[in-house]
């Protein structure tokens, strides 16, 4: 009976733990489905305007650039779900803030700006990264073009600006390069070897690549960003191990527009960044560790119960003399537990073997007792009486078996039979 309510008992348990991871995942789903935005106060759009020598002087002197922002700032107002502020950041030699962090409706961007020397596009993304979170568009407007006084060869650049693209890519920067290139860049071979970088970006997902070729083109480029920016896609970067580039430059294909395109709103306020993503799959699988481990604690601590309320033989069993002589080895019964050894076979193996048994099992008035039960007779005396039939054992109860002289002690016992003022404690 006893092993069957065991089985049952751990049944039980396993069947609540059960229940109980099912709803931790449930309410892990629930969670993940209602999340708030990693971005709750919305994204902020940081221009990176292009002020060198080349773009204000001969690839873009009528501003085309800072006309393609203005328009996209005044779609942006009009959006329920726009970046809460923009900031604007001019490059040449040196990288200058020429707007802070502002809030939209605010904010007012000038129309030009005097033309600040080489294209130092390195530094301006280090000052974009001061002014940055992982809630943050960058927006370059240039010809794709670095060159310093110290590094006049765009390839030189490459390698650092790569990893600093890729860097801001994985903390949930969205980039987005709108390349300056009317007809006449195409034959500039700065802008051609540039040209196989930007491409590669683009493959990986590190970066939107757009191409703004007349003034005229601005408003159906700002849809194609816009529309762009709404796509899922566009937030989560597909890395091209060793993507295959053409070196010849080549005008990527526009995507059809679509008629409301302008209309659709764009997820600006609730981003998805890859590395936020990855955190919040780990909060998940903590939210199920948590509960299977408190289940788990539970499940043992119960089984501990169960096993410390189990029948036991209570008190302490002593040697006084074996065949050699005074012996005093003591066995705490209790820490055994369990209701039925042989003193032999499961309490010392250099006792009589097959002699007897100590058993817990009711007297006759229905108290539970530990008692000595004979299994050969003629082995097992008492008082050299020997004993054929189980006898009840009460403290100091001394028997022998094939010469070795036992005597029981159960201290509980000896403290209920002792007074207070009487002949004194026992002797233990």
């Amino acid at each position: 009976m006893a092993r069957w309510l065991k089985w049952i008992v751990i049944l039980i348990l396993a069947l609540w733990l059960s229940m109980l991871l099912l709803c931790a995942l449930l309410g892990w789903l629930i969670g993940r489905a209602t999340a708030s935005p990693l971005c709750p106060d919305g994204r902020s759009l940081i221009f990176l305007m292009d002020q060198s020598g080349s773009m204000a002087r001969e690839l873009d002197p009528q501003g085309m650039r800072w006309q393609f922002a203005e328009a996209l700032i005044s779609a942006l107002r009009k959006r329920p779900q726009a970046p809460s502020q923009i900031a604007l950041v001019a490059y040449g030699t040196r990288p200058q803030v020429l707007l802070p962090p502002t809030v939209l409706s605010g904010a007012r961007i000038p129309l030009q700006a005097p033309e600040m020397g080489w294209s130092d596009l390195i530094g301006a993304l280090e000052m974009a990264m001061t002014l940055s979170d992982e809630c943050a568009i960058w927006i370059l407007l240039s010809d794709g073009v670095p060159q310093t006084a110290e590094q006049r060869d765009p390839e030189g650049h490459f390698p650092l600006l790569r990893e600093q693209l890729r860097a801001g890519r994985q903390q949930g920067i969205l980039i987005v390069l709108v390349r300056v290139a009317p007809p006449t860049a195409y034959t500039w071979r700065a802008f051609q070897k540039a040209s196989p970088f930007w491409q590669q970006m683009a493959e990986e997902g590190t970066i939107q690549l757009f191409h703004l070729h007349e003034s005229h083109d601005i408003p159906d480029l700002v849809g194609e960003l816009l529309a762009s920016l709404s796509q899922p896609s566009s937030l989560m970067p597909t890395p091209t191990p060793h993507p295959k580039i053409d070196a010849s430059p080549t005008m990527p294909p526009r995507p059809p527009l679509e008629e409301d395109s302008l209309q659709t709103p764009i997820p600006l306020s609730s981003p998805v960044a890859p590395v936020r993503a990855e955190t919040h799959r780990t909060k998940g699988s903590l939210s199920l560790l948590i509960p299977g481990f408190l289940g788990c604690l539970l499940f043992f601590s119960l089984l501990r119960i169960c096993r410390a309320r189990r029948p036991r033989l209570p008190g302490e069993l002593l040697l006084i003399t074996d065949p050699k002589g005074l012996s005093g080895r003591r066995w705490d019964l209790s820490r055994i537990r369990r209701k039925r050894l042989t003193l032999g076979e499961d309490l010392d193996p250099a006792l009589p073997r097959s002699a007897a048994q100590l058993e817990l099992r009711p007297d006759e008035r229905g108290t539970t007792r530990i008692h000595l039960i004979p299994l050969q007779p003629g082995r097992v005396f008492q008082e050299e009486r020997p004993l054929q039939e189980p006898i009840p054992l009460q403290d100091g109860d001394c028997f022998r078996i094939d010469g070795y002289l036992f005597r029981y002690e159960n201290l509980k016992e000896r403290i209920e039979r002792w007074e207070p003022g009487g002949p004194g404690w026992p002797l233990m």
